[in-house]
Protein backbone atom coordinates (compact mmCIF):
# COMPACT_ATOMS: atom_id res chain seq x y z
CA UNK A 1 0.00 0.00 0.00
CA UNK A 2 1.68 3.49 -0.58
CA UNK A 3 1.52 6.30 1.60
CA UNK A 4 -0.71 8.15 -0.52
CA UNK A 5 -3.23 4.90 -0.86
CA UNK A 6 -2.98 5.29 3.43
CA UNK A 7 -3.61 8.90 3.48
CA UNK A 8 -6.85 8.37 1.57
CA UNK A 9 -8.02 5.48 3.86
CA UNK A 10 -7.26 7.57 6.73
CA UNK A 11 -9.32 10.38 5.03
CA UNK A 12 -12.42 8.05 4.66
CA UNK A 13 -12.02 6.88 7.97
CA UNK A 14 -12.16 10.84 9.71
CA UNK A 15 -16.02 10.44 8.65
CA UNK A 16 -17.85 8.73 11.51
CA UNK A 17 -20.79 6.51 10.29
CA UNK A 18 -24.57 8.06 11.04
CA UNK A 19 -24.77 11.09 9.40
CA UNK A 20 -23.93 12.53 12.90
CA UNK A 21 -22.06 15.93 13.56
CA UNK A 22 -19.11 14.25 15.63
CA UNK A 23 -16.11 13.78 13.89
CA UNK A 24 -13.43 11.52 14.60
CA UNK A 25 -10.86 14.14 16.69
CA UNK A 26 -7.57 11.86 16.47
CA UNK A 27 -6.55 10.13 13.05
CA UNK A 28 -4.10 7.93 12.52
CA UNK A 29 -0.61 9.44 12.15
CA UNK A 30 -0.26 9.32 8.23
CA UNK A 31 2.93 11.42 8.25
CA UNK A 32 2.14 15.19 9.74
CA UNK A 33 -1.66 14.93 8.64
CA UNK A 34 -3.66 16.16 11.93
CA UNK A 35 -6.90 16.45 12.50
CA UNK A 36 -8.96 18.00 9.98
CA UNK A 37 -10.10 21.96 11.31
CA UNK A 38 -13.55 23.64 10.15
CA UNK A 39 -13.09 24.85 7.09
CA UNK A 40 -13.97 28.18 8.53
CA UNK A 41 -10.60 28.22 10.55
CA UNK A 42 -7.12 28.06 8.87
CA UNK A 43 -5.99 25.94 6.58
CA UNK A 44 -2.55 24.87 5.33
CA UNK A 45 -2.14 24.16 2.02
CA UNK A 46 0.85 21.99 0.97
CA UNK A 47 3.24 24.05 3.61
CA UNK A 48 2.87 27.00 1.31
CA UNK A 49 -0.48 28.69 1.23
CA UNK A 50 -3.43 28.92 3.75
CA UNK A 51 -6.80 28.57 3.13
CA UNK A 52 -10.03 29.75 4.41
CA UNK A 53 -13.89 29.55 3.82
CA UNK A 54 -15.21 33.03 4.08
CA UNK A 55 -19.03 31.35 3.42
CA UNK A 56 -20.35 27.60 3.54
CA UNK A 57 -24.26 27.49 2.83
CA UNK A 58 -26.34 24.58 2.52
CA UNK A 59 -29.07 25.45 -0.12
CA UNK A 60 -32.11 22.10 0.39
CA UNK A 61 -32.94 19.89 3.48
CA UNK A 62 -31.14 16.43 4.82
CA UNK A 63 -33.79 14.43 3.12
CA UNK A 64 -32.50 15.73 -0.69
CA UNK A 65 -30.09 13.91 -2.79
CA UNK A 66 -29.07 16.77 -5.21
CA UNK A 67 -28.92 19.65 -2.10
CA UNK A 68 -26.38 22.20 -3.37
CA UNK A 69 -23.25 23.07 -1.08
CA UNK A 70 -21.78 26.42 -2.01
CA UNK A 71 -18.16 27.68 -0.68
CA UNK A 72 -16.26 30.84 -0.77
CA UNK A 73 -12.72 30.44 -0.31
CA UNK A 74 -10.05 33.04 0.22
CA UNK A 75 -6.60 31.41 -0.53
CA UNK A 76 -3.25 33.62 0.79
CA UNK A 77 0.60 32.70 -0.32
CA UNK A 78 2.81 32.96 2.51
CA UNK A 79 5.96 32.87 0.66
CA UNK A 80 8.08 35.83 -0.07
CA UNK A 81 7.66 35.53 -4.04
CA UNK A 82 4.37 34.53 -6.14
CA UNK A 83 3.39 30.94 -7.00
CA UNK A 84 0.71 29.10 -8.26
CA UNK A 85 -1.36 26.36 -6.16
CA UNK A 86 -0.79 24.29 -9.73
CA UNK A 87 1.51 24.78 -12.22
CA UNK A 88 0.03 22.45 -15.34
CA UNK A 89 0.03 25.90 -17.56
CA UNK A 90 4.06 25.45 -17.18
CA UNK A 91 5.59 22.01 -18.41
CA UNK A 92 2.14 19.77 -17.07
CA UNK A 93 3.97 18.89 -13.43
CA UNK A 94 1.10 18.56 -10.89
CA UNK A 95 -2.25 19.67 -11.29
CA UNK A 96 -4.71 20.18 -8.05
CA UNK A 97 -8.11 18.37 -7.76
CA UNK A 98 -10.50 19.40 -4.94
CA UNK A 99 -13.87 16.81 -4.24
CA UNK A 100 -16.12 16.49 -0.94
CA UNK A 101 -15.18 13.18 0.57
CA UNK A 102 -18.22 11.53 2.65
CA UNK A 103 -18.89 8.22 4.36
CA UNK A 104 -17.92 4.92 2.36
CA UNK A 105 -16.12 6.53 -0.22
CA UNK A 106 -18.64 9.12 -1.44
CA UNK A 107 -16.79 11.69 -3.78
CA UNK A 108 -17.71 14.63 -5.16
CA UNK A 109 -16.31 16.86 -7.93
CA UNK A 110 -17.19 20.64 -8.05
CA UNK A 111 -20.18 21.16 -10.23
CA UNK A 112 -18.76 24.75 -10.92
CA UNK A 113 -15.02 26.24 -10.11
CA UNK A 114 -14.56 30.12 -10.54
CA UNK A 115 -11.94 32.23 -8.95
CA UNK A 116 -8.71 30.59 -7.97
CA UNK A 117 -10.59 27.68 -7.90
CA UNK A 118 -11.43 27.64 -11.65
CA UNK A 119 -9.73 24.08 -13.42
CA UNK A 120 -9.29 25.00 -16.89
CA UNK A 121 -7.26 22.13 -19.37
CA UNK A 122 -4.00 22.19 -19.18
CA UNK A 123 -2.28 24.25 -22.25
CA UNK A 124 -1.12 22.22 -24.73
CA UNK A 125 2.57 21.79 -26.36
CA UNK A 126 2.85 23.78 -29.60
CA UNK A 127 5.24 22.02 -31.99
CA UNK A 128 7.71 25.05 -32.76
CA UNK A 129 8.03 26.30 -36.83
CA UNK A 130 11.05 24.36 -38.19
CA UNK A 131 12.76 25.58 -40.89
CA UNK A 132 13.03 22.94 -43.86
CA UNK A 133 16.91 22.26 -45.50
CA UNK A 134 17.12 25.52 -47.39
CA UNK A 135 15.64 27.30 -44.06
CA UNK A 136 12.61 29.43 -44.13
CA UNK A 137 10.98 30.75 -47.29
CA UNK A 138 9.56 33.25 -45.38
CA UNK A 139 10.85 34.41 -41.91
CA UNK A 140 7.81 32.96 -39.49
CA UNK A 141 5.06 35.13 -38.12
CA UNK A 142 6.19 35.79 -34.22
CA UNK A 143 2.99 36.22 -32.09
CA UNK A 144 2.81 38.56 -29.51
CA UNK A 145 3.01 37.75 -25.92
CA UNK A 146 -0.18 38.21 -24.53
CA UNK A 147 0.13 37.91 -20.64
CA UNK A 148 -2.90 35.77 -19.05
CA UNK A 149 -4.31 37.32 -16.27
CA UNK A 150 -7.21 34.79 -15.39
CA UNK A 151 -7.69 33.85 -12.04
CA UNK A 152 -7.24 30.01 -11.88
CA UNK A 153 -5.32 27.15 -10.34
CA UNK A 154 -2.19 28.52 -12.38
CA UNK A 155 -2.21 31.82 -11.81
CA UNK A 156 0.67 32.85 -9.35
CA UNK A 157 -0.92 34.55 -6.17
CA UNK A 158 1.45 37.03 -4.54
CA UNK A 159 2.39 37.37 -1.08
CA UNK A 160 -0.02 39.58 0.51
CA UNK A 161 -2.60 39.82 -1.93
CA UNK A 162 -5.53 36.85 -1.32
CA UNK A 163 -6.97 35.26 -4.09
CA UNK A 164 -10.98 34.57 -4.14
CA UNK A 165 -12.45 31.72 -5.41
CA UNK A 166 -15.70 29.29 -5.43
CA UNK A 167 -17.03 26.39 -5.77
CA UNK A 168 -20.64 24.72 -6.32
CA UNK A 169 -21.18 20.73 -5.56
CA UNK A 170 -24.31 18.82 -5.49
CA UNK A 171 -24.05 16.04 -3.05
CA UNK A 172 -26.72 14.59 -0.31
CA UNK A 173 -26.64 17.33 2.89
CA UNK A 174 -24.21 15.63 5.08
CA UNK A 175 -20.69 16.07 6.53
CA UNK A 176 -17.77 15.81 4.32
CA UNK A 177 -14.22 16.57 4.15
CA UNK A 178 -13.43 18.86 1.36
CA UNK A 179 -9.92 17.75 -0.02
CA UNK A 180 -7.32 19.53 -1.86
CA UNK A 181 -5.09 17.21 -3.59
CA UNK A 182 -1.58 17.84 -5.75
CA UNK A 183 -1.52 14.98 -8.38
CA UNK A 184 2.06 14.02 -9.94
CA UNK A 185 -0.11 11.67 -12.39
CA UNK A 186 1.61 8.57 -12.42
CA UNK A 187 4.51 9.25 -11.04
CA UNK A 188 5.47 8.95 -7.36
CA UNK A 189 6.19 12.34 -4.70
CA UNK A 190 9.05 12.73 -2.26
CA UNK A 191 7.86 14.06 0.97
CA UNK A 192 5.26 14.35 3.38
CA UNK A 193 1.55 13.78 2.95
CA UNK A 194 0.68 17.64 4.10
CA UNK A 195 2.67 18.91 1.02
CA UNK A 196 0.47 16.98 -1.18
CA UNK A 197 -3.04 16.46 0.39
CA UNK A 198 -4.98 19.23 2.65
CA UNK A 199 -8.46 18.95 4.44
CA UNK A 200 -10.88 20.84 6.27
CA UNK A 201 -14.79 19.75 8.11
CA UNK A 202 -17.83 20.72 6.16
CA UNK A 203 -20.93 20.34 8.43
CA UNK A 204 -24.41 19.53 7.20
CA UNK A 205 -25.66 22.36 9.30
CA UNK A 206 -23.47 25.21 7.67
CA UNK A 207 -26.03 27.50 6.51
CA UNK A 208 -24.96 30.47 6.82
CA UNK A 209 -22.48 33.14 5.46
CA UNK A 210 -18.92 33.70 7.34
CA UNK A 211 -16.94 36.82 8.26
CA UNK A 212 -15.79 38.05 5.65
CA UNK A 213 -12.15 38.94 5.06
CA UNK A 214 -9.06 37.37 3.92
CA UNK A 215 -7.07 34.14 5.34
CA UNK A 216 -5.25 34.58 8.65
CA UNK A 217 -1.90 33.18 9.02
CA UNK A 218 -1.73 29.96 11.29
CA UNK A 219 0.67 30.27 14.11
CA UNK A 220 3.68 28.16 14.15
CA UNK A 221 6.93 27.81 11.99
CA UNK A 222 6.36 26.38 8.00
Amino acid sequence: MTGMQALRITLLAVLLPGCSSQLLEDVVEVGQISAPRPCSEPTKLFGTFTMRATRMSWKGDRADADATLTLELSIVNDKNFPIALSNSGNGVLYTVALSLQGEKGASFAPKEASGIVLMREPKRFREPHRPGPFGFTSPPKKEPSVKDNTRDLNFRIKPGEPEQGKLVFQAPRANYLLAIERKFGNKPANGQPTDFVAVCKISASDTAALTPGPAPAIPGVY
